[in-house]
């Protein structure tokens, strides 16, 4: 038994002194992502479905450059200022120097076709790869050209690099011994969001159970992806090392596929110094981009009398959004005092300033009508709600309005009759003095 202990505290130590060589094929993808800052093509472990291509005018020759960018965004070139790995037949290889990385690094690979000189034509980066070390091992790079455009993004243009070798450290280094996996706590358990069609901020709050330990929590937060984390790796999304508390990242250019579909966020949390433990928390929230409504009810009114019919509308959707109302009777009877017009409803979102979710815009907006026919049929009023951004989502509805003659009370028949009263008297006055002129006429 105690052998075995021995053994165990020596394998213990012995593998905090070593790391584990990666060896990938990394493809140059059409998927976007951000990383460190830098927005730019996956370099990923899979190859995407969608094809992609780049021109530079006159390029027969192709190359790449490299580089190592830091968590706030600094960028230290590895290939000299010069493209390397360069090729006009398909492949080339190239070696990168042994270099240092810290975890939250990540590696970018410009490529560039050569016409008089090198022009850029696209940009991929790998995720933060959680390495110590970029290793001196020979890259094979694949191009895919045809005339002057470079194409990735697809098998059947597989624009790769092999061979793609870095380090990574086990969950224990020396002079990292005061570390300890640790559980992150998710004390809201909840996602919140703000958003666009340019971009899509997500928000947590998220610490470890240790409320002592301040070092970085990470976070990945994907568009649309499935729960498990190797099959999210193309899926767009936005990668932090954040401190533990309240903060966020953001998603540019979201592709939400269709604006009315619901959609879906998902966060995977984990602590930087034990990435080889793997994810230690997630969270997952639905949202619609595009999602609103209205009501109106069936009404009595009375002919000849302004009324004012309340129409409610609800944004539900993420949005901020301007729609546009259109209000229309097809009834000569209805007479409309109320206009079409637009109204801008807050999506139901989260404001950051004051951690605060707002919750549905809701508004009531009065209809003014008359009606001026209580016998003639089909009366009807109808209104149609549609999206400013996409006109042809919209919702229409119409109600019927019941009509009749209004009746006059007891004060109103007074008047009524007395006024009568009063013109039977002045007529039969004015009849009278009408006769007497024309009798003195006669004599």
């Amino acid at each position: 038994m105690r052998t075995l202990i021995f053994f165990l505290i020596f394998i213990f130590f012995l593998l905090s002194y070593f790391n584990f060589a990666c060896a990938e094929t990394r493809y140059m993808s059409s998927n976007s992502i951000t990383v460190n800052g830098l927005s730019a093509r996956f370099l990923s472990k899979t190859q995407s479905s969608s094809s992609r291509y780049c021109t530079v005018i006159g390029s027969s020759m192709w190359g790449i450059r490299v580089w190592k960018r830091s968590s706030n965004g600094v960028e230290t070139e590895i290939t000299n200022g010069i493209p390397v790995a360069t090729s006009n037949t398909g492949s080339a290889t190239w070696t990168p120097p042994s270099t240092p990385l810290l975890p939250t690094d990540s590696i970018v690979v410009r490529v560039y076709g050569y016409n008089n000189s090198w022009q850029f034509c696209a940009a991929f980066t790998t995720e933060q790869l959680n390495s110590d070390m970029l290793n001196s091992v020979p890259w094979t790079v694949y191009y895919y050209t045809s005339g002057n455009r470079f194409y990735y993004g697809s098998p059947s243009y597989n624009s790769r690099i092999e061979n793609f070798n870095y380090s990574t450290p086990t969950f224990l280094q020396p002079g990292e011994a005061q570390f300890s996996l640790l559980a992150i706590y998710l004390p809201k358990s909840e996602i919140y969001l703000t958003g666009n069609t340019t971009h899509l901020n997500t928000y947590w709050e998220a610490y470890y159970s240790e409320p002592t330990v301040q070092r970085e929590i990470g976070v990945t937060c994907f568009l649309n992806c499935d729960k498990d984390i190797s099959e999210c790796s193309d899926a767009q999304n936005c990668s932090v090392l954040t401190p533990p508390g309240k903060s966020g990242c953001s998603i540019i250019n979201p592709n939400y596929e269709n604006l009315i579909y619901p959609q879906k966020i998902t966060c995977w949390f984990y602590d930087p110094y034990f990435v080889i433990w793997g994810v230690i928390g997630n969270l997952t929230t639905s949202f619609t981009p595009l999602n609103f409504t209205f009501s109106i009810l069936n009404f009595s009114a009375m002919v000849g009398e302004e009324i004012n019919v309340p129409l409610q509308l609800k944004n539900s959707g993420l949005f901020t959004e301007t729609y546009n109302i259109t209000i229309y009777s097809k009834s000569p009877a209805i007479y409309l005092i109320s206009k079409n017009f637009s109204i801008e409803l807050q999506g139901d979102h989260f404001e950051p300033h004051l951690w605060n979710k707002t919750g549905p815009d809701v508004r009531s907006v009065p209809i003014r009508l008359v009606v001026l026919d209580a016998n003639v049929e089909g009366k009807s009023l109808c209104v149609n709600m549609s999206s400013t951004l996409n006109p042809s989502i919209s919702l229409e509805r119409c109600v019927e309005i019941k009509a009749d003659f209004k009746s006059m009370d007891e004060f109103e028949f007074s008047k009524f009759l007395i006024l009568t009263i009063l013109a039977t008297i002045f007529i039969f006055k004015m009849k009278n003095k009408s006769r007497v002129c024309s009798l003195t006429v006669r004599s």
